[in-house]
């Protein structure tokens, strides 16, 4: 008999943003509210349908405490965790702080944060270019290091750079959990969930192909089997989407 295991691949709420560029590592009151009852509640769905526990489960995310705090706070609505004071749903990380999260092991990936040379920080702030358009040029490029004038992390490298929190979350899954939680930034989260989907054969040449960037809080199912032969992968659903991966 086949046993499903899972991985939730997703990145962080939205945080507010500093008025030079760049944002604060906190999340807004809404995007608490959206870990919980979006997010929060489609791996809930997932937990009763496979029948997943709070020992079994793991989280990687990164250095930043916003990628934490959007991992507790959807762990927090699919076990239905209760705090020992207060009320939930947490909405601050002052409430977070009262929930057990001890019989789940949570830690922190060196290759989940971005890069000191990164993407085009100045097109990724544009409102009108943003992600969509750093990513795109990756695809198009991938062994740039050059986008308009500033350096880049080429594509390939940063296809090794993501693979590594993969395989060791896939690694987990191999050996004693069901559920493992990925939490990320943009720009990690997109090759990630690209390199999954062309394992499965699909040409993937821009981001409109599999509906987009990762909005905040937005986030990939990748359905695995345990099988006497070891893990096979099911697929991959990412923004109402299905696709083979191998």
């Amino acid at each position: 008999m086949t046993e499903r295991v899972l991985l939730m691949v997703g990145r962080h709420g939205e945080a507010p943003q500093k008025p030079e560029g760049g944002s604060y590592d906190q999340l807004i009151p809404e995007a608490w509210v959206d870990a919980y009852q979006r997010t929060g509640a489609a791996l809930e769905a997932r937990v009763k349908e496979l029948g997943l526990t709070q020992k079994k489960t793991f989280g990687l995310h990164s250095k930043k405490e916003r990628t934490r705090d959007t991992q507790k706070t959807k762990l927090v609505r699919a076990f239905n965790m209760q705090p020992n004071q207060g009320k939930a749903p947490p909405q601050s990380r002052e409430e977070l702080a009262h929930y057990d999260f001890t019989q789940i092991d949570i830690g922190e990936h060196p290759n989940l944060i971005y890069p000191a040379v990164d993407m085009n920080m100045a097109i990724y702030a544009d409102p009108n270019r943003g992600a969509t358009v750093c990513i795109d040029y990756w695809l198009a490029n991938p062994e740039a290091t050059i986008h308009e004038g500033v350096p880049i992390e080429a594509y390939v490298n940063r296809i090794k750079r993501v693979k590594a929190p993969l395989k060791a979350g896939i690694k987990r899954l191999q050996e004693e959990k069901d559920l493992g939680l990925i939490d990320t930034h943009s720009g990690i989260t997109e090759p990630m969930v690209i390199e999954l989907i062309r394992s499965g054969g699909k040409l993937i040449g821009e981001l409109s192909e599999i509906g987009g960037k990762f909005r905040f809080g937005d986030y990939a199912f990748l359905t695995m089997e345990r099988r006497k032969s070891g893990l096979h992968a099911v697929e991959l659903e990412f923004h109402g989407e299905t696709y083979a991966v191998d």
